[in-house]
């Protein structure tokens, strides 16, 4: 059995009981008794080996009445050993399914009546010790458990021949001192049980337990990779087809072990599929139940929703006050963990109260000078400062860092340091001395270190805390110079800054999904910021241009690291000297991870558990093939850590005489433009952000809405902000790459109005397109790092047109998928027909025939998912012209419409080809055309950029990618395509012939405005 040991951060479980497999207590079961051939005892024998039976098979209530059922008959034959063996079985199984004041109960009288009928020192005596110690140790009572458990060994000690009763023992006594957070005690107790197993060739169950509690402890250290490779070796004991409350501790386990690194959807998906077997085996209100519902309730917390963390939680609370007594240590790491909610909610009173009650329970149920005790005052400090109460505050952290001290944990030591430099946010000098401190209980000997020393010497488990430390310690230092002017201060600053950026380079390559990638970037966004306006300031004060340089390398940094890294991971599969074999399992792997993702959002939730069983082994598969792939190739390995970006000079070297290219980086307060060319690297400051981001939404709806006046106003202010200060060093420029940021990504630059004009019918504007060629770029990185060449010998077209002409293919609600993607789509129950969209794709293939090229279309019906993915990779040019949706939301569940099949059942594709599919694809496009509404829009990452479908085609091989900003005028964009690509098969580069396209709109009154064709923008060399 496996009892929850939670803190605010959701600690892991711990093994408590025997196997779960009959006989693996051989000193609680191998009882010696002389055959004996009356009936009665025979019956008996019978009911007992049911019992154990249905106990293998998890049928615990019947279990329990097969026992009592075979203790009578035992009683009756005066057969007391074999009496006391099932009524201990039965004390044993009610504290199994946390039914703890009848366990408790049951064992303390057969204790008595065994010790009464077989003397103090047999071995039913000693189980009796050992399960009762189990069951107190389960609801909290640890100084008597620790009596019990010490009574139990002496009697398993008297057993020289066989030390396996010894050994489950002493797993007891680590248990409980984990319970007491005397973890190195721990260690020495599960080091023990674990040897004598090993060396006595103990039960599978066993020694699976004990791999499990080496785990923990190394867990709860922080040593994360022994963890996992613990629990690994503990899953190897354990036969694939099983399922039990080891496995399920072992899943709960490697998720706490992902969510303590970040890896909050791999967390998830240990944590699910936990949750799904601990339900599937125990009573509703069985306290690990409650355990994986707190576990739930913090990835939503770390995820950023405390109200949805607070319903899982209150969920875990009405169960263990169910089943656990009032002053057991879970019910208040229960209240902390809700009062922490209330906390970030912003209702101090109410997280007050609850945190101030979480102390009183755990003092009582776990004693004063307890880590969770510690745990409580900490967060209740926090709460404290946040309403700037400091001398509570202090005086909280004071009671908390005692108790650490006296724990030696580390991790909350360097907690209480930092949360006690955000107290002194008024003498930074003092906050300063603070992270001083931090840092020492992380490297004691820091200060005779360079920082390049210690991230060489950074495990894993202490990123998290090395980049909190670095946080405030820079921040302190910048407050420093603020009041002193002394450029010392802002020196150190910069260089903690960069310290962090490279250790979150060495976090990002830790983690195994975008996702966690991603969210970790975000989390420490400042870090980026920060760099840039320290590097700054730098240069200003000491007129030293290197110091522009060191801003442009955050503002690289910062930018589209998760695809870069992505795409270095890529290349070094094909040239890092993998096993192609291996390779491909893991695309095909990936294939089905992909899918299966997918169809989980399109059935409800009471559908969706087969599916993450699914996802839950394949993700599993994965992340071991991966393992593989790393351990195995090294050249592999070493490719995959080239995530440097370029210099100023590295970029210049890749650009021709007339090209530039033109950076932004959306910062704290202000706008920093940076404009590379050939022979010139210029940075210039622009403030009042904030007015420059709201005006970028304005366009973005005023285009949208025709509004021309309003129009007008933004287009001239945003030229004014993001081109005129730097449009001095332009005169002999042809060719802009822009590099967009954050809100940025929303604006087509082309449309912005160069001459001061107050027409507002626009008649004689002047737009930035009619000056330059334009492309844009997710980074100078991927600009200059991943260059791709275009064949201008294979020309090929593969074109896409569904037109959706008839509403028997357009009706949605008939299938449960499509309804429920259709929905997301903000759709109504059929998609507009797309008349223009046959006739564009036609005349598109007539432009490619006449010169000389391969064209194959594919119209209506035939115009299908399955006909894309066979036939993509074979052509350079792809255009679909279709209807495409976004899920800002999760933006792998954006997509685009193909026609809908005749029947889901014969076909292996949906009709949707979704964002998540596309990094599957290994396409060898020149160029990909999506013709389609909104293609360039999805969820906004400020470092990465927007999460649409043109990055989806980006990452699988595109070189270039044309998208769309906003829904889009059949007519109109058939027009601009038809001229796109005439101009294009003529020779003309693709910025160059889609700038002339445009420019032939802006000649007709009917189509001159943005709306008509500003819309579509060119993304990728």
């Amino acid at each position: 059995m496996y009892v929850a040991v939670l803190k605010q951060r959701n600690q892991p479980m711990i093994y408590l009981k025997r196997s779960l497999i009959t006989g693996i207590l051989c000193l609680f079961v191998l009882i010696s008794v002389q055959s004996q051939n009356t009936p009665t005892l025979n019956e008996a024998q019978r009911i007992k080996h049911q019992a154990e039976v249905l106990y293998n098979n998890s049928k615990l209530d019947s279990a329990i009445l097969k026992w009592q059922a075979a203790a009578e008959l035992f009683l009756s034959s005066k057969k007391y050993s074999q009496y006391v063996h099932c009524i201990n079985e039965v004390g044993s199984t009610q504290s199994e399914l946390g039914r703890f004041e009848s366990a408790e109960s049951t064992l303390e009288n057969i204790l008595m009546i065994g010790k009464n009928h077989l003397g103090d020192t047999a071995r039913e005596v000693g189980k009796s010790y050992y399960y009762l110690a189990s069951c107190q140790g389960f609801k909290g009572n640890y100084e008597p458990a620790l009596v019990n458990l010490k009574s139990a060994l002496v009697i398993a000690r008297e057993n020289k021949k066989d030390r396996t009763d010894e050994a489950v023992v002493l797993n007891g006594l680590g248990r409980i001192n984990f319970f007491l957070s005397n973890y190195n005690e721990a260690l020495d107790y599960f080091g023990q049980s674990l040897d004598i197993l090993r060396a006595h060739d103990g039960d599978y169950n066993q020694i699976a337990g004990g791999y499990i509690n080496m785990g923990s402890i190394n867990l709860m250290k922080g040593h994360y990779g022994n963890a996992v490779a613990y629990y690994e070796k503990a899953l190897q004991y354990i036969p694939e087809d099983l399922e039990n409350q080891h496995k399920a501790g072992v899943y709960n386990n490697l998720g706490y072990a992902y969510f303590e690194q970040g890896e909050l959807e791999s967390a998830l998906l240990y944590y699910l599929k936990s949750l799904t077997m601990r339900r599937s085996l125990l009573d509703a209100n069985h306290p690990a139940i409650a355990s994986s519902l707190v576990n739930v309730g913090n990835i939503h917390y770390r995820q950023g929703a405390p109200d949805l963390a607070l319903q899982y939680y209150q969920q875990a609370l009405d169960i263990r006050k169910e089943t656990l007594k009032a002053d057991h240590p879970e019910i208040g790491q229960n209240l902390m963990n809700i009062g922490m909610m209330h906390d970030l909610l912003a209702d101090y009173p109410k997280a007050e109260m609850y945190l101030k009650e979480a102390i009183s329970n755990l003092i009582i149920g776990a004693g004063a000078g307890h880590q969770f005790v510690g745990d409580a005052y900490l967060n209740l400090g926090s709460t404290y400062r946040k309403q700037n109460k400091s001398v509570l505050a202090d005086s909280v952290f004071q009671l908390a860092l005692e108790i650490f001290v006296s724990k030696q944990s580390t991790k909350d030591i360097i907690s209480i340091h930092l949360e006690r430099a955000r107290l002194m946010e008024k003498d930074p000098q003092m906050a300063l001395n603070y992270t001083e401190i931090a840092l020492a209980a992380l490297f004691p000997e820091w200060e005779t270190m360079k920082g390049g020393e210690i991230l060489t010497q950074i495990s894993p488990s202490n990123c998290h805390d090395l980049l909190k430390i670095y946080k405030e310690m820079a921040g302190a230092y910048e407050n420093i110079y603020v009041l002193n002017n002394g450029i010392e201060q802002l020196e150190n600053a910069l260089a903690i800054r960069k310290l962090s950026v490279r250790l979150l380079d060495m976090m990002r390559l830790n983690y195994r999904s975008d996702i966690s990638k991603m969210y970790n970037d975000e989390l420490n966004r400042i870090i980026y910021e920060k760099g840039v306006s320290d590097a700054l300031q730098l240069g200003i004060i000491k007129k030293e241009a290197t110091y522009n340089e060191e801003a442009f390398w955050f503002i690289e940094k910062g930018k589209a690291s998760v695809l870069h890294t992505n795409l270095v991971e890529s290349k070094a599969n094909k040239i890092g000297g993998v096993d192609p074999g291996l390779l491909e399992r893991l695309h095909s792997n990936k294939k089905q991870l992909t899918y299966l993702e997918n169809e989980l959002i399109s059935v409800d939730s009471m559908h969706q558990t087969p599916i993450r069983e699914k996802i839950f082994e394949l993700v599993r598969g994965f992340d071991a093939l991966k393992d593989s792939v790393r351990m195995a190739f090294p050249d592999y390995h070493q490719l995959t850590q080239q995530i440097d970006v370029p210099t100023v000079r590295d970029i210049q070297n890749t650009l021709a005489p007339d090209e530039a290219v033109l950076e932004y980086f959306i910062g704290e307060s202000e706008l920093t433009i940076a404009l590379v060319t050939q022979n010139r690297f210029e940075l210039e400051l622009i403030p009042d952000v904030e007015s420059i981001k709201s005006n970028v939404k304005s366009i973005y709806r005023a285009i949208n809405k025709r509004d021309k006046g309003r129009f007008r106003e933004l287009s001239m202010a945003l030229y004014s902000n993001l081109l005129e200060p730097v449009r001095g060093h332009l005169a002999d420029i042809n060719e802009l790459k822009i590099i967009p940021h954050a809100d940025l990504w929303y604006l087509p630059f082309e449309s912005l109005i160069t001459n001061d004009t107050n027409d507002d019918k626009l008649a004689d504007a002047s737009y930035l397109i009619a000056d330059f060629v334009i492309s844009y770029h997710y980074s100078s990185t991927l600009l200059t790092g991943h260059q791709r060449v275009i064949d201008s010998d294979n020309q090929s077209l593969l074109a896409f047109a569904p037109v959706f002409k008839s509403s028997a293919i357009n009706r949605i609600e008939d299938s449960l998928r499509y309804s429920s993607f259709y929905e997301k789509s903000n759709s109504h129950d059929y998609l507009d027909v797309l008349p223009e969209s046959e006739l564009e794709v036609a005349k598109i293939a007539r432009v490619f025939e006449s010169n000389g090229q391969r064209a194959s279309v594919f119209l209506h019906k035939l115009s299908t998912e399955e006909k894309f993915k066979l036939n993509a990779r074979n052509y350079s040019f792809v255009h679909l012209a279709t209807h495409s949706f976004i899920d800002e939301e999760k933006p792998n569940y954006s997509g685009i419409y193909f026609s809908k099949p005749d029947s889901l059942a014969i076909h292996n594709e949906d009709g949707i080809l979704f964002a998540g599919e596309l990094y599957n694809l290994n396409l060898n496009s020149d160029l990909v055309v999506l013709s389609s509404c909104e293609s360039g829009i999805g969820k906004l990452n400020r470092g990465e950029g927007m999460l649409s479908l043109s990055r989806g085609f980006y990452y699988s091989g595109a070189k270039q990618v044309l998208y769309s900003l906003w829904k889009v005028y059949d007519k109109s964009t058939s027009e601009l395509m038809v001229s796109f690509y005439d101009h294009l098969l003529n020779g003309s580069p693709t910025a160059s012939a889609l700038r002339k396209a445009k420019l032939e709109m802006l000649k007709s009154k009917t189509s001159s405005f943005p709306k008509n064709w500003a819309g579509f923008v060119l993304l990728g060399n």
